[in-house]
């Protein structure tokens, strides 16, 4: 693809999206690979379970379980794609795509972590997708050089 005189991608590659647009993408392929790895992280703490001696702690050190390693690595993988993302979009667009980490959170910990979803929650989270949608819709494009 094409790299603008600032060092960055054009206004538009080779796909034919903008490069906003795809930054956007990157961003909440990388929200949605934060939260799997945060919800990796606690199923390792909940598979390991407290010790019967205090119950305070698991079995060895959690930061050294493979679950939990899996997920520290997919959350600083997700940063890193996330820092791409910035280089493409601009900062109003992608900080409302923060709230899709929540709703990956939210399916990511009722499928592996069998927690409940009621119905406030659920329709928050459709209400969250839905807000996001609309600001996208009409935040501010980068003029195309």
């Amino acid at each position: 693809s094409e790299w603008s005189s600032m060092g960055g991608p054009s206004a538009e590659s080779d796909a034919g999206l903008p490069a906003w647009v795809q930054g956007a993408l990157i961003c909440l392929f990388g929200s949605t690979l934060t939260a799997l790895g945060l919800v990796l992280q606690k199923f390792s703490h909940t598979m390991s379970g407290p010790s019967k001696d205090d119950g305070c702690t698991g079995s060895g050190a959690y930061f050294l379980q493979k679950w939990w390693i899996l997920g520290f690595c997919l959350y600083l993988a997700a940063q890193v794609i996330n820092m791409v993302s910035m280089a493409m979009t601009p900062q109003v667009v992608l900080s409302c795509l923060g709230s899709w980490t929540l709703v990956c959170n939210t399916l990511f910990a009722h499928v592996l972590l069998g927690e409940q979803v009621c119905r406030a929650q659920a329709a928050a989270v459709v209400s969250l997708v839905v807000c996001t949608a609309l600001v996208l819709d009409s935040a501010p494009r980068p003029s195309p050089e």
